[in-house]
């Protein structure tokens, strides 16, 4: 019996058979990955954009025009017809739309609460924010 060194074909095929599913594996896990760094990059950069918009809401006084309800004070997550907006901005090369609705006397009397909705891939994604600021009523 003549003993023979080194693999045979059906070995190394089914070597590289295995290394190429273990590489498939590898190569999704480093997408999956890269799509998540995505997504919370562009979740933070939203974050900043509404903080932004937040803030110069806060800085308005109360008779400001962009306080102002348009009479519906069950529609603070209407995006579809909103207070105002929708209004466009690029932050970091990425467009994010922007809207806001008005409520009334929410929480409570003499109070007004704007919530600050933006918008993400093609609308697909949101974050939002009240804001809620006193009247000066009696």
């Amino acid at each position: 019996m003549v003993l023979r060194k080194g693999f045979t074909l059906i070995e190394l095929m089914v070597t590289i058979v295995i290394l190429a599913i273990m590489f498939i594996g590898l190569l999704q896990m480093v997408f999956f990955g890269m799509q998540a760094d995505i997504a919370v990059r562009h979740r933070i950069y939203a974050q900043q954009v509404l903080s932004r918009e937040v803030e110069n809401l806060r800085n308005l006084s109360p008779d400001d025009p962009l306080w102002a309800n348009d009479g519906d004070n069950n529609d603070l997550m209407d995006i579809a017809t909103p207070d105002f907006g929708p209004d466009t901005t690029f932050y970091r090369d990425i467009l994010y739309e922007i809207t806001r609705n008005i409520a009334d006397s929410l929480p409570e009397a003499d109070m007004k609460t704007s919530r600050v909705i933006i918008l993400w891939n093609q609308r697909k994604q949101r974050i939002w924010e009240d804001v809620a600021i006193w009247e000066g009523g009696g």
